[in-house]
C-alpha cells in the first residue's frame, strides 16, 4: 500500500492519468460524432436499433465517470496535480468569457419579447418561468465577469469572485433545466442526457475555480472537475454543433447557443487539465494540501504552545544560573580561609 501511495504521488502517475483523460475526451467526442452522423435518426431523436457504435460510446462514457471518480474517492489512488495559479492556461478563460458575453447580448435583445410572452400568457406559470429570462441574463453577465477575472488571475478578489461564481453555476443549472424541461424531446433522448451531463460537469470546474478566491483549494478535486468537464462538455458540444451545421439534428433542437458556450468552457477546461497534469512543477502551499482544516488549526495551536513553553522556561534557567554563581564564589572563598 505504501508503494502504491508513493507511486500515485509521482510525476509518472500524473502523466498516465493525463494521457488517459485526454484519450477518453477525444474518443468520446469522436464516437458520438460518428454515431450522430451515421446511426442517428433525427425524426425520432434516437440512435438506430442494433447500432454498435453508440453502445461503445456508452461504455466509454461510463469509464470516463468511473476512472476519475475512483482516483479521487480512493485515497490511495488520489493524485497530486500541479499548482496552476500562475499557469498560462488561465488565458483560455477568454473563450467562455466571450461566449457568455455574446449570449448576454442575444438574451438582452430577446428579453422584451420573452417578458411580453409571459405577460400575455393565459397559462398559469411558475415563479421560475416568470423570472427565468431576467435571471438567465444576470447569470450570463456574471459568468462573463467570472471568467474574465479568471483570465486576469483576479480570482483572489473574494466577494466578486464568489458572487459571480455562484451565478455562473446557476447559469449552467439553468442550461440543464432548459434541456430537461424541453417538452418536444423525450426525457431519455441521448442528446438531452449528454447535454445535461456536459452542463452539470461544468459546475464542478466553476466551483473549483471559485474556491481559489476563498483560498480553499482542493487540488485532487480540481483535477476531478477539470477531467469530467473536459470530457463531457466536448463530447456534448462538438458532435451537436457538427450535426447542427450539417442538418443532422432535429428541427426543434434549440440548444445550439448553449453548445457554443459549453464548447468554449470545454476548451478552457482542457487547458486547465493539461496544466494540472503536465504543467511546470511547482509545490502547492502546505495549507491547501490538507483536507482536514481542524487538524491544521490544532497543529498550529500546538506549535504556538510549545514555543511559549520554551520562551517561558529559558529565562528562568538563565536567572537560576546567574543567581547561583555568587553563592558558589562565596562558598569557595570560605573554603580557602
Amino acid at each position: 500500500m505504501g508503494n502504491l501511495i508513493k507511486f500515485t504521488k509521482s510525476k509518472t502517475a500524473l502523466g498516465i492519468y493525463g494521457a488517459v483523460s485526454l484519450f477518453l475526451a477525444v474518443a468520446c467526442a469522436a464516437l458520438r460524432s460518428l454515431s450522430m452522423l451515421f446511426f442517428y435518426d433525427k425524426e425520432i431523436g434516437y440512435y438506430q436499433s442494433g447500432a454498435v457504435l453508440p453502445i461503445v460510446l456508452n461504455i466509454f462514457l461510463i469509464l470516463s465517470v468511473a476512472l476519475p471518480t475512483l482516483c479521487y474517492v480512493i485515497e490511495a489512488l488520489r493524485l497530486q496535480p500541479r499548482y496552476i495559479d500562475a499557469s498560462p492556461s488561465r488565458f483560455f478563460a477568454a473563450l467562455p468569457a466571450l461566449a457568455l458575453c455574446a449570449f448576454s447580448v442575444l438574451q438582452a435583445m430577446g428579453l422584451k419579447a420573452q417578458l411580453e410572452e409571459i405577460y400575455l400568457s393565459t397559462e398559469k406559470l411558475s415563479l421560475y418561468a416568470k423570472l427565468s429570462p431576467v435571471l438567465l441574463l444576470v447569470a450570463s453577465i456574471c459568468g462573463f465577469i467570472f471568467f474574465a477575472m479568471a483570465m486576469f488571475n483576479c480570482s483572489t478578489v473574494v466577494i466578486p469572485s464568489v458572487l459571480t461564481g455562484i451565478l455562473t453555476v446557476i447559469w449552467f443549472v439553468m442550461a440543464t433545466a432548459e434541456a430537461y424541461f424541453d417538452i418536444y424531446v423525450q426525457m431519455n433522448a441521448p442528446n438531452k442526457i449528454v447535454f445535461m451531463l456536459g452542463a452539470l460537469s461544468a459546475t464542478l470546474l466553476t466551483v473549483n475555480e471559485m474556491r481559489r478566491g476563498l483560498s480553499k483549494r482542493k487540488p485532487a478535486f480540481h483535477l476531478l472537475g477539470a477531467t469530467l468537464t473536459t470530457i463531457f462538455t466536448l463530447t456534448s458540444a462538438i458532435p451537436s454543433l457538427v450535426c447542427y451545421l450539417t442538418g443532422n439534428m432535429p428541427l426543434n433542437y434549440n440548444l445550439a447557443v448553449y453548445d457554443i458556450v459549453l464548447l468554449c468552457v470545454g476548451i478552457y477546461s482542457l487547458a486547465r487539465l493539461i496544466s494540472l497534469c503536465f504543467g511546470k512543477e511547482s509545490p502547492w502551499p502546505v495549507i491547501i494540501e490538507a483536507e482536514d482544516e481542524e487538524q491544521i488549526e490544532d497543529d498550529i495551536i500546538l506549535e504556538i504552545a510549545e514555543d511559549t513553553d520554551i520562551s517561558n522556561n529559558e529565562p528562568t534557567e538563565d536567572i537560576t544560573e546567574t543567581a547561583s554563581q555568587p553563592q558558589d564564589e562565596a562558598d569557595g572563598e570560605k573554603e580557602t580561609e
